[in-house]
């Protein structure tokens, strides 16, 4: 993904009119699981996209793109070019940016323990034992759920950066309704975490 947006902005430098240009792409998945004295529930999800921004003329343009192919995200910085100078011809005053130095970098915030990694039994149990330490009596419904997201990101401009993150959040948390007689009491606590498993679980 790096070489692709470093030559879709190579590209982008090559036009006339702009001044500069820069990309994002983002690959982000989730994933979630609930399960309760009554029922259980579980879903994924993923998305991919690359946006566009060239200030060409003087103004902004934007534009994104589902497709990793070259020639697709060549298009993309096209259209974004084409809305930068449409909105140059109506427009008075030119917008002027301090560009700075290239920087190149690369972060990672990931799990020890990643929910990503578990099989689908073994989040269903990691909750059925949470849901342990509620049985009483008194509990008349208990629910707990996990969830994690990691959102992996690519920036890169037509002044050389290159900057990478990857990024994993963790989420638990426990519902009880408790009940006495004719009185109800409701009470929801939740964890949640960069990292994996290991945060929101406080073993390590």
């Amino acid at each position: 993904m790096q070489d692709i947006l470093a030559k879709a902005m190579n590209y982008a430098a090559g036009l006339e009119n702009v001044s500069y240009a820069d990309s994002r792409a983002i690959t982000s998945k989730n994933i979630s699981m609930g399960v309760s004295t009554k029922e259980e529930a579980a879903q994924s999800g993923e998305f991919f996209g690359i946006s566009v921004r060239v200030l060409a003329n003087g103004a902004w343009g934007y534009s994104a793109t589902q497709s990793a192919e070259r020639g697709a995200l060549n298009k993309a910085v096209d259209a974004a070019r084409k809305c930068a100078l449409a909105i140059a011809a109506n427009k008075k005053e030119k917008i002027l940016i301090d560009i700075q130095k290239p920087n190149q970098d690369k972060v990672q915030v990931l799990g020890k323990e990643s929910l990503f990694d578990m099989s689908f039994e073994e989040q269903r149990k990691l909750l059925h034992e949470m849901l342990d330490f509620t049985r009483s009596k008194s509990i008349v419904f208990a629910q707990g759920g996990i969830s994690a997201s990691k959102a992996e990101k690519v920036f890169a401009n037509t002044e050389g950066s290159l900057i990478e993150t990857a990024i994993e959040r963790t989420r638990i948390g426990l519902t009880c309704v408790a009940r006495n007689a004719s009185k109800q009491a409701m009470n929801y606590d939740v964890s949640a975490a960069q990292g994996g498993i290991e945060k929101v679980m406080h073993k390590g």
